[in-house]
């Protein structure tokens, strides 16, 4: 036992002095994976302009463009202000060492300094404009924390502006990538106003393996994007917009099976008030469902083709694209939604929605742009629906605007055309219920749309296509 036990910890010290540069291996060659995969993406391009990788850690500073290829021969694209470049700095385990000794797999930051910008942005000496810190453990569990330090315009310049700075944090354990994000404020004056924003916060989830977070177009996820408020004072007039709760959700759900996506998303407000305008509740859902993968995946690498051709040539090579691939894109019945269309404002409410797809196709035709063979494979249905008030001030906002490029009312104020719209607006409203493309009941308007077997209805009367 006695001298089992000097062998044991000279096991274990030989462990502890090797592992690290096995580690370090392992480090080095993620990196360059990644960088493979990024520039696969059209778009970026990432470079290792230096590399120093050592028993204990790595070192490398990496230069991050926009393709060339890809956005083609603009100069202000293939500009040095397109180019970032990051620091990053590496420390392998099993023990790691830096601000505390701990255990763990790896240690890693990443910094943009971002010098460049300093002739317009001030913040601290001696600190990067961006940094991101993160640990690999030894269950292989990834956490990291990012920020954007917080800064302010140039003192003397006549825009001023002033950002809080925004941290993050994210997690990655059992091919689930999560991350939350915030920023305080973020404040600008000009000689036009003031513009105040509050409160940005984001929220995201997304189930897949690191590499296919790269290499992959689909996977699950879930996220929401939030700011509390947006004030804008306009200086001249005195007007003010104050929008509270602005938001997008998103939602992406695929297919394991057959390889389709479903994306979901929601834009909205809680509420608007802008002079003698005030609303609430206004929010738009649109789904996009059945979205091919193989379509996109072929996309995804025909892009990179148009970057070197003319119009002339680029119009060829997409329709010899849409030739090979369109009906990987259309058999799968791709659907479009827009579940949602709603808000409130002080006359009343209004809500609509709508749904198209294509359905039934197995075969491509013979000319692409065969309206008949299209339309018989649409399908669409859809209601729009308001309180009587609403629909009666859209209705006038159109009439308005007819009125305001109708060479006979050149020259009449506001105040006239809005009483000639006034007057017009329940004549016209009543001859469109009159004719069934309306229907009225004791508090709104409505409309039900839909089309099927290349037939167009309106409240179930067909109505005939123009072409």
């Amino acid at each position: 036992m006695n001298k089992l036990l000097p062998l044991a910890a000279s096991a274990l010290v030989l462990g502890v002095l090797i592992t690290p540069k096995i580690i370090g291996s392992q480090v080095n060659t993620k990196l360059n994976e990644i960088i493979t995969s990024i520039n696969a993406s059209q778009g970026y391009k990432l470079d290792i302009t230096e590399l120093k990788s050592g028993w204990f850690s790595t070192q490398a500073k990496l230069s991050l463009s926009l393709d060339p290829e890809v956005m083609g021969n603009l100069q202000e694209i293939q500009s040095d202000s397109w180019v970032v470049d990051l620091d990053f700095d590496a420390s392998h385990g099993p023990i790691l060492l830096g601000d505390t000794t701990e255990l763990g797999l790896v240690n890693w930051q990443v910094e943009v300094a971002a010098n460049s910008l300093r002739d317009t942005l001030s913040w601290p000496e001696n600190t990067a404009l961006y940094q991101m810190k993160g640990k690999l453990d030894l269950s292989s569990k990834l956490e990291y924390k990012d920020r954007v330090i917080a800064f302010t315009s140039i003192a003397g310049e006549m825009n001023q502006f002033d950002f809080s700075g925004y941290q993050g944090g994210g997690s990655y354990k059992e091919a689930v990538f999560s991350y939350q994000g915030e920023a305080e404020r973020f404040t600008a004056k000009t000689g036009d106003g003031e513009l105040e924003v509050t409160k940005l916060t984001v929220d995201t989830k997304i189930e897949s393996s690191l590499e296919d977070l790269f290499d992959e177009i689909f996977y699950d996820s879930n996220g929401k994007l939030n700011i509390a408020s947006i004030v804008l004072n306009e200086q001249v007039s005195g007007e003010r917009l104050n929008v509270n709760d602005l938001y997008v959700t998103s939602q992406t759900q695929l297919d394991k099976t057959t390889g389709a996506l479903d994306i979901a998303l929601v834009y909205g407000v809680k509420s608007i008030d802008m002079d003698d305008f005030v609303g609430e509740d206004f929010a738009l859902g649109l789904e996009i469902n059945n979205l091919s993968q193989a379509f996109f995946g072929a996309y995804q690498g025909f892009v990179p083709s148009l970057a070197s051709a003319d119009s002339e040539q680029s119009s060829a090579l997409v329709m010899d694209f849409l030739k090979e691939n369109l009906l990987s894109l259309v058999v799968a019945e791709p659907e479009i939604k827009v579940t949602s269309l709603r808000g409130t404002i002080a006359q009343g409410s209004f809500e609509s929605h709508l749904n198209a797809s294509l359905v039934g196709i197995n075969t491509m035709p013979a000319n692409i742009y065969d309206t008949a063979f299209w339309l018989s494979h649409t399908l669409l249905d859809g209601q729009i629906k308001g309180d009587k008030a609403v629909i009666e001030l859209a209705a006038k906002f159109f009439m308005l605007t007819q009125l305001k490029s109708n060479p006979q009312t050149q020259g009449m104020s506001l105040a006239q055309l809005e009483k000639i719209a006034d007057s017009q607006v329940p004549m016209l409203l009543q001859t469109i219920v009159y004719q069934g493309l309306i229907i009225s009941d004791e508090n709104s308007y409505s409309t039900k749309l839909s089309f099927k077997d290349s037939v167009f209805k309106v409240n179930e009367l067909a109505v005939p296509l123009p072409f």
